[in-house]
């Protein structure tokens, strides 16, 4: 869904690395609360899985940001598919580091 809306605004004329920050934040706004309820029903202390979800993305972004860099401002690789091998290569990365560290399960049990 933020690919297709990351298309649509780089066609109407953003600039592909801002919008990345600008769904980076929406992103953030929804998804840590769907991740940590229903997607992971995470018990463990709020201020934890918050701070560890926030050092996430904020990696994801800079590799993000670093990669669009690298591939279409100096290789002049088209940004669209640029951003797809991202989306592609974060999902995998994203969804074990929530399940082993944001919301590990042992922080479920109370043992965080």
């Amino acid at each position: 869904m933020l690919y297709v809306l990351y298309l649509i605004l780089v066609d109407l004329g953003g600039d592909s690395k801002f919008v990345v920050a600008l769904l980076y934040v929406v992103g953030l706004s929804v998804t840590f609360i769907f991740n940590k309820r229903w997607s992971f029903s995470h018990q463990g202390r709020l201020e934890c899985s918050l701070k560890r979800y926030l050092i996430l993305y904020g990696c994801l972004y800079l590799t993000n940001v670093m990669v669009l860099w690298l591939f279409v401002d100096l290789f002049v690789l088209p940004h669209a598919i640029v951003q797809a091998c991202v989306v592609l290569t974060f999902i995998p990365v994203v969804f074990l580091v929530q399940r082993y560290w944001v919301f590990p399960v042992a922080a479920s049990a109370g043992l965080e």
